[in-house]
């Protein structure tokens, strides 16, 4: 099995006082993030990164956070996060490397914002797909070919959807998780670009679609997971070289209500099974010699599965909002931790 490096970084959403900032976890329970490392559950855990912002803040119109003066170098914007946390993987992408990024928190901490961002404080994604088409054509003036592919799904009750594809559309059931004479799923569904504009186009529409799902349906950002994909191939010689870069946005909520509504107890069962799957996996990709997973039952998992296996670089990015429950999401990031360090948990 390939050499793959896993890792675990941390994401904290602005608030007025940072040091020893005590979060809020659930009744009566604690976790304590210091510079280097958190305490939770009578244990330590030490993230490969801790990204954070010091300072006083304000709430701008769109809803998100900025500093109130100019940002001191603590401050951690969405350029921080991408050189940090994208821009090797996309090194690695014309490297022929194909890499996997998971953001999982609560509800409003910034995981969507990091991955998508606004109009002037740009995410991950919409950075991604400049540089890349920056490349892309100075290769075809070249004469080189090379081919780019984008695919988005939400998984919602288990159900697979395509997002680029209307609501209206989509099957009764979901996509199939499997795949059929060998074809990856996100390969089934790609959808070809050819510029930067176009690729815009296409994400945005798999957000308008989804958030029309959501509204028609009455679907809180609690109940789906939301994946992207970018596929790069460029043909070297006679040889198509194919890599991939696949974002999660992984829901980590144990929250009963959100909103006004119920979530139910099965979802929030669906979602303790999904990271205890998750982790299952994690473990055998980072110890070949532990025993392989059985078959996978969650439905992010088995698609996700020749995504981790293509992947030389794992990132779990976990994202904190101090005021909302992050129980979860510590359960999820210090078994992770402690399964990185070889410990029981």
């Amino acid at each position: 099995m390939r050499e793959r490096n896993i890792s675990v970084k941390l994401r904290i959403r602005p608030q007025k006082e940072i040091t020893n900032e005590v979060i809020k976890v659930v009744k009566n329970k604690k976790a304590e993030i210091e510079e280097d490392r958190i305490k939770f559950k009578n244990h330590e855990f030490f993230p490969d990164e801790i990204f954070r912002s010091d300072g006083d803040y304000i709430k701008l119109e769109n809803g998100y956070l900025a500093p109130l003066f100019v940002p001191n170098p603590t401050f951690c914007d969405q350029g921080i996060i991408f050189y940090e946390v994208a821009q090797p993987m996309i090194d690695a992408l014309w490297q022929h490397e194909s890499s996997t990024l998971i953001l999982t928190g609560p509800s409003e901490s910034g995981k969507r914002y990091t991955l998508l961002g606004t109009e002037d404080n740009p995410g991950i994604l919409k950075v991604l797909f400049g540089q890349i088409f920056d490349v892309v054509n100075q290769k075809r003036l070249q004469g080189q070919k090379t081919k780019v592919n984008f695919s988005a799904v939400q998984i919602y009750d288990e159900q697979i959807q395509n997002l680029a594809r209307h609501p209206a559309s989509w099957p009764s059931k979901g996509l199939p998780s499997h795949t059929y004479r060998r074809i990856e799923f996100f390969d089934s569904i790609d959808e070809n670009v050819f510029n930067e504009s176009e690729a815009s186009r296409l994400l945005n529409r798999a957000v308008e679609n989804q958030k029309e799902f959501m509204e028609e349906n009455f679907v809180t950002k609690e109940e789906v997971h939301t994946l992207f994909r970018v596929k790069l191939t460029q043909i070297i010689g006679m040889q198509a070289k194919e890599a991939t870069m696949t974002f999660v946005v992984m829901t980590a909520s144990e929250l009963k209500h959100y909103n006004g509504k119920v979530i139910s107890s099965n979802r929030r069962k669906t979602t303790k099974d999904t990271h205890q799957d998750l982790l299952s996996w994690l473990q055998f990709l980072k110890s070949p010699t532990q025993k392989r997973p059985k078959q996978s039952f969650c439905a992010l998992t088995k698609i996700m599965k020749e995504s981790f296996f293509r992947s030389s670089e794992i990132c779990v990015l976990g994202t904190i909002f101090p005021p909302s429950e992050n129980s979860a999401t510590f359960t999820f990031l210090s078994d992770l931790g402690s399964l990185m360090k070889n410990k029981e948990f």
